[in-house]
């Protein structure tokens, strides 16, 4: 089961795309961005890239992973 906090790895894993895959996404596609806790650590809110997902699957079946 997944947590609703998921890093780089995580989300990688999560959505079967890799981290340059991810960027684009936030960059050209909206995707939701990770944000900071603590030092050095960033994370992803499972909720907001699950409605994201839900939201924008036609968008990706477009462009491809």
């Amino acid at each position: 089961m997944w947590s609703r906090w998921l890093t780089y790895k995580h989300i990688k894993a999560y959505l079967d795309v890799s981290v340059p895959t991810l960027n684009k996404w936030i960059v050209e596609l909206c995707f939701p961005k990770p944000f900071k806790i603590g030092n050095n650590k960033l994370y992803f809110d499972k909720k907001e890239v699950d409605r994201w997902m839900l939201q924008n699957k036609n968008k990706l079946s477009a462009v491809g992973k």
